[in-house]
């Protein structure tokens, strides 16, 4: 009598193959090892650097390893590993690297940082400790710099608050602050005090700044320097604030307008220059949801957009108007394409789940030949729980037709038999499938007679109680064709 065993058996033997060579190996050596480029490091605040750990698989197969540092944070050190997951082939090694940060205020400290690896599929498991001492440049830095806006429009007041703070517990310094507002390479502004910090203080100090009328439009950049007694550098920051070239026409010159609709919302603005001197050039800036991005579209099309936060500005160039001259500009927004990804992205996601977060139970039979009387044919029914929860009162059952008889030998679970005119049903009591677990059963039937033509076998089905309450699956029937 020959057994037929199908890929997926085959499989499952290797594997249990392998598990069982892994007792023998572990006693000489290591089935994982971690080493360290370096065990010991030191790490100046407002730096970064990383560290090396090999890896090497000591088993006889190529395994799936997580790899995780705990903990992730510790006084101002962020540590972020270059892979989560990683596949080494058996007798091989790889190399990830772990980077290690420190903030700006992160205090003096020795920590320590404990690397994980570990087998997706064995117990394999090994290790490491990184210590990480951090050293602080100085104890005075600029911790925060702010502005009141980022655009202005002439006569209108910058304010710049800058935050100094001092971490040390015991010492005062006084420290010199710089501060340079330049456009281009001119300085159009500069700032010059010296600062008291006392111990563990936060000082703020604000300077203004009033751009003129004729204020040239464009860029300023703000650059500040911290400097100690000697006067090198420990810290400095940079901000940029925008001076546009803009007129202001009274409110009653533009007329604004919008339509909404189901699909689209289309706004339209009218400018016209009602005085009687020719009005000089201007941008006219439009804010909106920064969704709006690629479903936008203009009569004219703007000459600036950018991104603040959580919204879009839209900037047109108005060129000069004379007078009794009048532009139009006209832009909508249309929600078509956004409709349109939201129903696919749905579907996507309905069908994601159906096939990767549900029971499945799939129904395997390999046969060669004239299907002939007494012959006999193996038959594999392989379930698995694909959900994140566990399942209860899990049945499965298989039907037979009447052209066929079950051998009653079983290599797996034996289930009961119920007989009757119209075939044979196999029913397994699974009890429960905890998540990601699969089971398989096996069996063997046999024509009570020659059939000339194909078998179909139905197909099997498995019933649980699940989230909705009690739910069947079913698997796709089996047509046997003589080869």
């Amino acid at each position: 009598m020959k057994l037929l065993i199908g890929g997926g058996m085959k499989k499952v033997l290797l594997i249990m193959f392998a598990l069982l060579l892994i007792p023998f190996l572990a006693y000489g050596q290591k089935l994982v090892e971690v080493t360290p480029s370096q065990d010991v490091l030191t790490l100046s605040t407002g730096e970064s650097t990383y560290v090396e750990i090999i890896i090497k698989n000591n088993q006889p197969f190529t395994d799936t390893f997580s790899f995780s540092v705990f903990p992730s944070t510790s006084s101002g050190v962020s540590v972020t590993p270059e892979k989560n997951v990683i596949t080494i082939e058996r007798n091989s090694e790889q190399t990830v690297r772990v980077y290690f940060s420190a903030q700006i205020d992160a205090p003096e400290n020795l920590l320590k940082f404990s690397v994980l690896v570990k087998s997706l599929t064995t117990d394999a498991s090994s290790g490491c400790d990184i210590i990480v001492f951090t050293k602080r440049k100085t104890p005075i830095y600029i911790s925060n710099i702010s502005v009141n806006k980022y655009t202005f429009e002439p006569e209108e007041k910058l304010t710049i608050e800058i935050s100094l703070t001092n971490i040390y517990p015991k010492t005062s310094y006084t420290y010199e602050l710089q501060m340079f507002i330049k456009y281009g390479n001119n300085i159009v502004q500069e700032f010059d005090e010296h600062i008291l910090i006392r111990p563990l203080e936060t000082v703020k100090i604000k300077n203004e700044y009033k751009f003129g009328k004729y204020e040239r439009p464009g860029q300023y950049n703000i650059i500040i320097y911290l400097k100690d007694e000697n006067g090198n550098i420990v810290s400095s920051r940079e901000i940029s604030v925008t001076l546009l070239p803009v007129v202001k026409i009274p409110s009653n010159y533009t007329e604004k307008t919008t339509s909404i609709g189901f699909l689209s919302f289309t706004t339209t603005i009218v400018i016209k220059n009602d005085g009687n001197t020719v009005a000089p050039p201007f941008y006219l800036s439009e804010e909106l949801p920064v969704i709006a991005k690629g479903m936008f579209s203009a009569s004219i099309p703007p000459v600036k957009e950018e991104v603040r936060g959580s919204t879009i500005v839209y900037s047109w160039y108005i060129p000069y108007l004379a007078p009794g001259e009048a532009i139009v500009i006209k832009y909508q927004v249309s929600f078509l394409g956004l409709w349109l990804t939201l129903i696919i992205i749905g579907a996507l996601t309905y069908f994601s789940y159906r096939y990767t977060f549900t029971a499945t139970v799939v129904k395997i039979c390999k046969y060669k030949g004239a299907i002939k009387k007494d012959k006999e044919i193996f038959v594999a029914v392989e379930v698995k729980n694909k959900t994140v929860r566990e399942l209860n009162d899990v049945i499965l059952t298989d039907r037979l037709p009447a052209v066929v008889q079950v051998v009653e030998k079983f290599d797996t679970l034996q289930p009961k038999i119920r007989k009757s005119k119209g075939g044979t049903e196999l029913v397994w009591n699974l009890g429960k499938l905890k998540p990601r677990e699969e089971r398989v059963v096996t069996y063997r039937i046999k024509p009570v007679m020659d059939i000339a033509g194909s078998l179909r076998l139905p197909a099997a089905s498995l019933s649980y109680t699940g989230k909705k309450g009690l739910e069947t699956v079913f698997s796709k029937s089996v047509l046997l064709q003589p080869k």
